[in-house]
């Protein structure tokens, strides 16, 4: 009788672990098109997946459109985004291409194409190809690393970077972020303007907006003194006009990291991952209760070489942190990643991969079936 109880008590966990497993989806692995890099990734209301990404020379690429009406099983036919006349950048993986999908369907793209130009172009719903593309800087240049881009779904349109307050050439300190916004779906947008009080920003350091539960986000790390490189979380809710903020995430370091961030809605809330001295982290912000974030959940790991997160969430909250390992300027790496479920729980092993291009990171979604599909 205690062999069949033990017995039974093992089969229960086993199934209960089986449920587990399959609740937090199957974790598949694609390669961008065209073998392109820094794709980005965003499945819109109607289930169609959009995707960007870089090909051709790293210092002067094409940003090239794809989507996917079956989870990314089939990609369109590419519609190019970025013109001869202003390339975007792969060069360092932090200022390539952002991407949106807003009202209608309306697709957004912003890039650094110098550091005096802000370019920003659009598809809207129907249309064969992208709108012109248009350097949104007006009085603020001195670009580096990139800018964002976001759009709700009240054909509200944001784009943002830092850059010197007063003069291309100023000092890490010096630096705003700003922004320039649009309420007519991208048609026309407003002069930038400095989001938050002054923090310094860290000069190569990529920086993430996203638009989630009627409030705007943004992440970017501060620089002051030369060594202070915090990150910040802001967030607006009154559509980009103001923004509070607080420091997400301390670090100390006299050198650019060359960091970059990601966003993924999760309910009302947003999750954010960052990198803090080669340690990726995520965790859940609820915008409606200010810019802390909730719970730091660290990646799992000894090594100090995390870099690049993405983040992806399933119909029923599970969560795919994906990142790379290893990458440098100028050198490819490996992709890890790690399934979570709803509350935060790591489920199974950290899964791992070689082959991810120099200049590039990965993109995380999750399709209609459940399953997490990373891009690199």
């Amino acid at each position: 009788m205690i062999v069949l109880r033990r017995s039974i008590v093992a089969l229960l966990l086993l199934c209960a672990a089986a449920s587990l497993r399959a609740s937090a989806g199957e974790v598949k692995l694609a390669r961008v098109p065209e073998g392109g890099l820094q794709p980005q990734v965003v499945v819109g209301a109607d289930k169609v997946v959009h995707l960007i990404y870089l090909t051709g020379k790293p210092n002067a690429a094409a940003t090239n459109y794809v989507r996917s009406g079956d989870g990314g099983a089939t990609w369109s036919r590419p519609l190019i985004v970025s013109d001869d006349n202003a390339p975007a950048i792969a060069t360092g993986t932090i200022r390539g291409p952002h991407l949106a999908v807003g009202s209608n369907g309306t697709v957004h793209v912003a890039w650094m194409a110098s550091p005096k130009a802000m370019m920003y172009a659009r598809l809207p719903r129907g249309a064969e190809r992208f709108d012109p593309p248009r350097n949104l800087v007006t009085t603020h240049a001195g670009l580096d690393g990139g800018g964002s881009v976001a759009a709700d779904n009240h054909g509200r349109v944001f784009v943002a970077w830092h850059a010197p307050a007063s003069k291309p050439d100023g000092d890490e300190a010096s630096r705003r972020v700003y922004l320039a916004t649009s309420s007519d779906d991208g048609r026309t947008f407003s002069a930038e303007r400095a989001m938050f009080d002054p923090t310094g920003a860290c000069g190569c350091c990529g920086m993430r907006l996203f638009a989630a539960n009627e409030a705007l986000l943004c992440i970017y790390r501060g620089a002051t003194e030369t060594t202070h490189r915090s990150l910040f979380l802001l967030a607006s809710h009154d559509n980009g006009q103001s923004f509070a903020g607080s420091e997400l995430a301390p670090m100390e370091l006299g050198v650019c990291l060359m960091s970059t961030n990601a966003f993924a809605a999760a309910g009302g809330d947003a999750l954010v991952a960052w990198e803090t001295l080669g340690k990726i982290s995520w965790g859940r912000v609820a915008p409606a209760r200010g810019t802390s974030v909730e719970r730091a959940i660290p990646a799992p790991g000894e090594t100090k070489s995390q870099k690049h997160p993405s983040l992806a969430v399933s119909p029923a909250g599970d969560v795919l942190l994906a990142w790379t390992e290893g990458t440098k300027f100028g050198k490819g790496g490996s992709l890890a990643w790690q399934a979570y479920d709803s509350k935060g729980a790591a489920v199974g092993e950290v899964g791992r991969a070689d082959g991810v291009p120099a200049h590039s990171l990965p993109a995380a979604f999750c399709n209609e079936q459940g399953d997490f599909i990373i891009l690199y």
